[in-house]
């Protein structure tokens, strides 16, 4: 596991961790210990941050344990007391909240890249928690798309500096709904010394395509978050999505982390 700071901190707190325990996809960790505070952590994709905090029980923490389908998360304490705890968003019954606006979607997507891995979490419950919106917002971010016409690509980079806004608007949506594949003309373009406006405009569309921290692409934390959320929803739609994200030749990694998730699924339905 990744040596987070926070991690480290929190051990040398003195209120370090007295009990541990992943869950099914290991991609979660939760802890016990004498603050009497149960903690989620993430301990994915490289990361491992403090996620949420649980509190409830009146004695040391001693003890934690996931479900078998990771919704639920149990803890013992030496006040002589067992509770249980909602990791998904899920572990009530599938209720659904309202229909989410396209500004929450969007919020929620770009939320599943962001370093701030409390933020990613909250994101994750409330796409858990919409599945017929979520499932094809996930889509678009995880199935490749064909690459796009270089040649409208070309003329959407003129169009962001043109002189009526709607012009340059457009385009702005355009490029954001090309996804990764526009990330090498948007570099290329930048590397031509465009006017300082066409380049704050290619930047902005960057950090929503491609956000980076040090110069490292977040993309593969949103699509293992993305993939997790699937887990979650496990209905049709998600399954198939899964499997069509477990073909993709080009991310194998992403592709693995499919398949184990459908594997666990499969493993779950069977009396």
């Amino acid at each position: 596991m990744h040596e987070d700071p926070e991690i480290l901190n929190y051990g040398k707190a003195g209120h370090g961790p007295l009990t541990v325990a992943f869950s099914p996809s290991g991609r979660l960790l939760a802890s016990g210990g004498e603050d009497q505070t149960v903690r989620l952590w993430e301990v994915n994709a490289g990361l491992a941050s403090e996620l949420h905090q649980f509190r409830g029980h009146e004695g040391r923490v001693t003890s934690v344990a996931f479900s078998p389908d990771g919704r639920r998360l149990a803890s013992g304490s030496h006040d002589s007391t067992a509770l249980v705890w909602d990791v998904t968003g899920l572990a009530g019954g599938r209720v659904r909240e309202a229909r989410l606006s396209q500004e929450k979607l969007t919020a929620c997507w770009q939320s599943l890249a962001s370093l701030d891995a409390a933020r990613a979490y909250q994101a994750m419950r409330t796409l858990a928690t919409a599945s017929d919106q979520a499932v094809p917002v996930l889509a678009k971010d995880l199935l490749l798309r064909k690459k796009p016409d270089p040649q409208r690509v070309a003329r959407l980079l003129a169009d962001l500096d043109s002189e009526e806004f709607r012009v340059r608007a457009q385009a702005n949506e355009e490029l954001k709904k090309l996804g990764e594949a526009a990330v090498p003309a948007l570099q290329k373009a930048l590397k031509g010394k465009p006017t300082l406006e066409v380049r704050q405009r290619i930047q902005q569309i960057l950090e929503v395509i491609d956000p980076r921290t040090n110069g490292v692409s977040l993309i593969p934390v949103r699509m293992s978050r993305a993939v997790e959320v699937l887990e979650c929803i496990d209905n049709a739609a998600a399954r198939q999505l899964l499997q069509k994200v477990m073909a993709s030749p080009t991310r194998e990694e992403i592709g693995q982390q499919a398949q184990a998730a459908l594997k666990r699924l499969h493993a779950r339905a069977k009396p």
